[in-house]
């Protein structure tokens, strides 16, 4: 009776453990590809404005550089940046914000 139990537990342990690996293996896919779309995403916005981009500016922000419509750009870039992060995150945490 103790080893049908001990082997019974044994397999229960493995599949867990199978199941665990698979969502590990999911969770690393899904970040990649996370990654991907907000390189795609970065990348975009730096094409959008990077003519106009003052790279020898003192400051991290140069849109006293860019155009309205830069500008419109640029914001409209980084909400979309916002909006795929918002995605990703879990329900609970983006609810409490």
């Amino acid at each position: 009776m103790i080893e049908n139990f001990n082997d019974h537990a044994e397999r229960k342990v493995k599949n867990e453990f199978k199941y665990l690996k698979a969502c590990i293996i999911d969770l690393e896919y899904g970040m990649r590809m996370f990654h991907k779309k907000l390189e795609n995403i970065v990348d975009q916005c730096n094409y959008m404005y990077s003519d106009n981009y003052d790279y020898s500016s003192n400051t991290s922000d140069s849109e006293t550089e860019l155009s309205d419509d830069m500008k419109t750009h640029k914001r409209a870039c980084l909400a979309l940046v916002n909006e795929e992060i918002r995605k990703q995150l879990p329900d609970d945490i983006t609810n409490d914000a």
